[in-house]
């Protein structure tokens, strides 16, 4: 496969300890191939293994779509079982684009983390309004968000669209 070439190249550079895959999934039409589901869960096991292969202890994540009851069937994917072969799982969890508060944040947060076999829960926050509108969040509204997604179990957090971002102090977040 030729993404698994490229990772395995990109975890051999020295200065690399972690390897994200944003991108594993179907775009919302899973249902339509008999085993989307398996060639998903058999694509994270591989990538992994190979990665860890060139480099044992690299940290390997990937993004998913923050839907748990609808995930396997529009998109795929299997959390249970990709948990299993990744370090962190980022749930993509953009309230803006699902007309979400915070409180949708840190329910969504607590599901992945009840469904994780292993993998440790980073909150993939937005740190703008939505896809339509790309006004920052304030420092106030960014950290209610990353409060939320801490007491649902979040180990981490992960901010999408890092220029349009407050800077947070993450020390403040996690003392």
């Amino acid at each position: 496969m030729k993404i698994i070439k490229k990772v395995k190249y990109y975890a051999g550079l020295k200065e690399v300890d972690g390897i994200h895959f944003d991108y594993i999934r179907f775009p919302g039409n899973a249902y339509k191939y008999k085993n989307a589901v398996k060639a998903i869960n058999y694509f994270t096991k591989k990538a992994s293994k190979s990665v860890r292969d060139v480099k044992p202890g690299i940290i390997v994540s990937a993004a998913v779509m923050p839907e748990p009851s609808s995930m396997k069937y529009y998109y795929a994917q299997d959390i249970k079982t990709m948990s299993k072969h990744l370090d962190v799982i980022a749930p993509m969890i953009y309230k803006g684009n699902y007309h979400a508060t915070s409180k949708w944040i840190k329910k969504t947060t607590r599901s992945f983390v009840k469904m994780s076999s292993g993998a440790k829960i980073w909150s993939g926050l937005q740190t703008y309004k939505s896809d339509s509108n790309i006004k920052k969040l304030s420092y106030k509204t960014l950290f209610k968000d990353a409060k939320a997604a801490k007491s649902g179990g979040a180990t981490g957090l992960v901010l999408f669209r890092w220029g349009l971002s407050a800077l947070l102090n993450f020390n403040k977040l996690y003392h």
